[in-house]
C-alpha cells in the first residue's frame, strides 16, 4: 500500500512542478507569448525631430556662428517581403514599433540619404534593439549582409557591444558602444512659449556611450521622444551638443511639453 501512496504523492509532484513551469503547456486554449518590447526610438512616417546645435572652440568657449538648428526626420519605410525583399510601405502614419518586418528611413536635414533602421522587440532579451540594416539615397536602398544592433533596448546598466558597419571600400568601421545609465536625468530648453519653466527634464532615460579612436559620444534616449540629445567630446574636450527643442510625433501625442 505505500508504494502506491508513494507513487501518487510523487506523481503529484511532478504535475506541479510542470505546470509552475509552463501553466499553459498543451492547453489549446490560451497560449500567451512571450512579452515584446517597445523601441527606445519611436518608429512612424512622419516623425519629426528639431535640434539646437553648438560648438565649441578649443578652450571651451562657444562659437556662436556655429549655433544652428538641424532636424531629423522618418522620411518613409518599407515592408520585408517573404523573400527578404524591401517594398516601400504606403500607410504613412501607423507604427510598428515590436515589429522586424518594418524598415524606416532615418535622415538628416532632408538630404535624401541616411539609414535603414528597424526595431527587434521580441525574442532573446540580450538581442532586442534597434538595428542598423543599411543605407538609402533617393530611391536607392542597400542592405548590409546582416543586421547590426546599434542601441540595444531593454538592457542592462554596464553592457557593451561592438557596432561593426560596412563602408564603401570594403573596410568595416568599428564602434564600441555601452549603455552607462537606464535612468539618467536629462534637461532640455522648452520650446512651448506656454510653459511655466524655462527647462524640461526627463528622468528614466537610456544614457549610451559611444567611443571610436578619440571620439566620444554620449546619447540621451527615451521611448517616447527618442534622442533628447547628445554630447559629443575629442580627447576629453567637448567639441559639439545637439539638444532636442521639438518633437513632432505624427502618430500621437507624446506629451513630451
Amino acid at each position: 500500500m505505500k508504494p502506491v501512496i508513494i507513487l501518487l504523492v510523487m506523481s503529484v509532484i511532478f504535475i506541479l512542478a510542470d505546470c509552475a513551469n509552463n501553466p499553459f503547456k498543451d492547453s489549446g486554449i490560451d497560449n500567451p507569448p512571450i512579452p515584446t518590447s517597445s523601441s527606445i526610438f519611436p518608429l512612424a512616417v512622419g516623425n519629426h525631430w528639431t535640434y539646437w546645435y553648438t560648438k565649441y572652440d578649443s578652450a571651451g568657449i562657444k562659437i556662436p556662428l556655429s549655433n544652428r538648428i538641424l532636424t531629423r526626420k522618418i522620411p518613409g519605410a518599407y515592408e520585408f517581403t517573404s523573400e527578404g525583399d524591401l517594398i516601400p510601405y504606403k500607410e504613412r502614419y501607423s507604427t510598428h514599433t515590436n515589429s522586424s518586418n518594418y524598415v524606416y528611413k532615418l535622415e538628416w536635414e532632408d538630404l535624401d540619404r541616411g539609414l535603414l533602421v528597424m526595431h527587434v522587440g521580441d525574442g532573446d532579451l540580450s538581442s532586442r534593439g534597434l538595428y542598423i540594416v543599411g543605407e538609402y539615397s533617393n530611391d536607392t536602398t542597400t542592405l548590409y549582409p546582416t543586421r547590426v544592433l546599434w542601441l540595444a533596448f531593454p538592457a542592462s546598466k554596464g553592457a557593451v557591444w561592438t557596432v561593426s558597419l560596412p563602408a564603401n571600400d570594403s573596410s568595416v568601421r568599428v564602434i564600441q558602444m555601452e549603455l552607462v545609465d537606464h535612468n539618467a536625468l536629462f534637461y532640455a530648453p522648452v520650446g512651448n512659449r506656454y510653459s511655466a519653466s524655462p527647462v524640461y527634464f526627463r528622468d528614466s532615460c537610456y544614457l549610451y556611450k559611444e567611443a571610436i579612436e578619440n571620439f566620444t559620444t554620449y546619447y540621451y534616449y527615451h521611448p517616447k521622444v527618442g534622442c533628447l540629445g547628445y554630447l559629443h567630446y575629442k580627447d576629453s574636450a567637448l567639441v559639439t551638443t545637439y539638444i532636442m527643442t521639438d518633437f513632432e510625433n505624427e502618430y500621437y501625442y507624446s506629451g513630451f511639453y
